[in-house]
């Protein structure tokens, strides 16, 4: 997966907060992982020579590539299919 990071802000914390909250009261359980907030713009089948591939994005590890405020974000189903990826927008919401 090709993702870019996004920097912790406090709205962004407690949506992400609500949100988990929110699952778990219809029985989904947060994921053991911490809340890292970032930007999937990729996924990749196969990489030949994955030593070379992360030296060659670690090159971009510390660039700011752009700034963008966000107005708002779509909840997406993501359903993995061997033909590829089907992504199904479930809600869009607006700040």
């Amino acid at each position: 997966m090709i993702w870019f990071g996004i920097d912790q802000n406090a709205m962004l914390q407690k949506l992400a907060q609500n949100i988990s909250s929110n699952l778990e009261t219809v029985g989904i359980l947060g994921d053991r992982q911490n809340f890292v907030p970032h930007l999937t713009i990729g996924r990749i089948r196969e990489i030949k020579d994955k030593k070379y591939f992360q030296q060659l994005m670690g090159r971009f590890h510390e660039v700011e590539l752009q700034n963008q405020q966000v107005v708002g974000f779509e909840l997406y189903e993501s359903i993995l299919r061997r033909e590829g990826p089907i992504y199904n927008v479930i809600e869009t919401f607006s700040f």
